[in-house]
């Protein structure tokens, strides 16, 4: 019987191997190829999959297409692709809905003729697997293409008629190994320590979805190297304080408080940040311990704990901050104690 299953699971993977191409003509007349690669065609259920849009410009003449502009959001992703997934019981699997949409920086991604280009996607900042099965992954968007040259300008390309691509693969989705999810872990979280950006990059988003507390030691590692003092790894610091606060752990947290008294502003601020979401049972004291933080930002995350939690203790201490030197700061203690109906000397 283990046999069969194994053999089935090849059957499965080695039908996915071949990856499915569209190809599309731009408005003025040049033909693309469009792909969707998975880095991996069979995954565990919890595990982040990458998964790559290859461009390939199939003319003569320099092509060009419009990215970016909508990452700003809790996840990270570039909400113009509609990406979405079905199970063999055919229901589609949506995306989750994000809180905000900021946009972002835009610019041209220009393909030469018979090159390609590609844009690396994480499948995690869209779904979440519920669940083994085999599925397709599909991605659609009306991306703004046309020729490019030295002449050419962002602004004259997002004015370019749009054309509408969908591609596929397909995925197997294994039930949970936590021996090889250890081993996935592990890649993950050394990769975090590459000298390579894209790499350090790649993990930390990837990790940011994982919450199992093998992932914890890789981000305490990150700390005694004072990697979050690193300019190597500013673009991660808030990950790393971040990710660390999901965890109801004893190493976890003394990570995060080894910070607090940290001489840069930003780091106390993401220190004070994840204490206020961490679930292990010092991390209030250590956040109440910031009240009198030089950084009115901190200070305002103290208050705005104290307003979640609506106890007479958090009562007494905001009455203690309403004459913060802060207007913000004043202001919302003062607007937590009025919604209490608590009465307050000016």
């Amino acid at each position: 019987m283990k046999c069969n299953y194994i053999l089935l699971i090849l059957l499965i993977v080695f039908s996915f191997s071949d990856a499915k191409s569209e190809i599309y003509t731009t408005t003025d007349g040049h033909k693309f190829e469009v792909s969707l690669i998975p880095d991996k065609h069979s995954i565990l259920q919890n595990e982040p999959l990458y998964f790559s849009l290859e461009v390939k410009n199939l003319s003569e003449t320099p092509i060009a297409f419009a990215h970016g502009g909508d990452n700003r959001n809790e996840f990270g992703r570039p909400n113009s692709f509609k990406v979405y997934v079905v199970g063999s019981d055919k229901k589609v699997i949506d995306k989750f809905p994000t809180r905000m949409n900021m946009g972002g920086g835009i610019g041209p991604i220009k393909i030469l003729p018979n090159e390609k280009q590609t844009i690396r996607f994480l499948l995690a900042q869209w779904i979440k697997f519920e669940k083994p099965d085999n599925y397709i992954v599909f991605c659609e968007k009306d991306i703004a293409i046309a020729k490019y040259d030295k002449n050419s300008s962002i602004s004259e390309l997002l004015k370019a008629p749009s054309v509408k691509i969908k591609v596929d693969f397909q995925i197997l989705v294994k039930p949970n190994n936590p021996k090889e999810m250890a081993q996935i872990i592990d890649s993950f979280g050394k990769s975090i320590f590459s000298p390579i950006y894209f790499k350090r990059s790649e993990a930390f988003k990837a990790l940011r979805f994982v919450n199992d507390k093998l992932v914890i030691k890789y981000l305490v590692e990150a700390v005694k190297k004072d990697l979050v003092n690193d300019k190597n790894y500013e673009h991660f610091r808030y990950d790393i304080f971040q990710m660390l606060s999901k965890f109801d752990d004893k190493n976890a947290f003394n990570a995060i408080v080894k910070k607090i008294n940290s001489p840069d502003t930003e780091i106390r601020r993401y220190v004070s940040i994840a204490l206020s979401s961490s679930p292990y049972s010092k991390a209030e004291k250590y956040l109440l311990s910031m009240q009198t933080d030089s950084s009115d930002p901190i200070r305002l995350d103290v208050v705005h704990y104290l307003g979640r939690k609506k106890s007479k203790k958090s009562t007494e201490i905001l009455k203690t901050m309403i004459n913060d030197s802060s207007s913000y700061v004043r202001g919302e203690a003062r607007r937590y104690l009025t919604e209490r109906g608590e009465k307050y000397e000016n």
